[in-house]
């Protein structure tokens, strides 16, 4: 993680750090500042979903270079685009589903830049689902791979019952 924020940093970019864990947000923003202890200057900024939405728009429009890394829930899943960050850590990225990973992993890497992701994880061991989620995001992900990864995704979870009694 270190080498991640600090290689993003060097190459003038910003760093998204999501968790989605409100409860501890402020422990990974401690734990940040204790992992990059050579670079006092790293300013960070958490944002989530029980914020007020005046907070929450706030906090999104400081995003031109006013801080180094945002620490997030998924409330930055869907509309929102940071130009300046180009690297993306997901922690505990197991517990998300396919698609929702690759709609994350795209709010990097949007200008001439390269994006990058790294999608961490705690368990000892994955279970077969877990780990083919994880390993199919990791084989695709050149441009225009959304489609492939829906399809896959399709093939995991089933069709579903759309017209049947079953459907939410």
């Amino acid at each position: 993680i270190r080498s991640a924020i600090t290689e993003e940093l060097k190459r003038g970019g910003q760093v998204i750090i999501l968790h989605n864990r409100i409860a501890s947000l402020g422990y990974i923003e401690e734990e940040m500042e204790e992992i990059l202890t050579e670079n006092k200057n790293v300013r960070t900024i958490i944002l989530h979903g029980k914020l007020s939405g005046e907070e929450i728009e706030e906090r999104i429009t400081l995003q031109e270079m006013e801080y180094d890394i945002l620490i997030s829930t998924t409330v930055i899943e869907n509309g929102v685009n940071f130009l300046g960050a180009n690297t993306i850590i997901i922690s505990d990225a197991e517990e998300f589903g396919l698609a929702q990973l690759h709609q994350i992993r795209g709010r990097v890497g949007r200008k001439d830049i390269a994006g990058k992701c790294y999608l961490m994880y705690r368990k000892y061991e994955l279970s077969g689902e877990e780990r083919e989620r994880l390993m199919i995001l990791a084989e695709h992900s050149y441009l225009g791979s959304g489609y492939e990864i829906a399809m896959r995704d399709l093939e995991m979870r089933g069709t579903g019952d759309i017209l049947g009694f079953r459907q939410s």
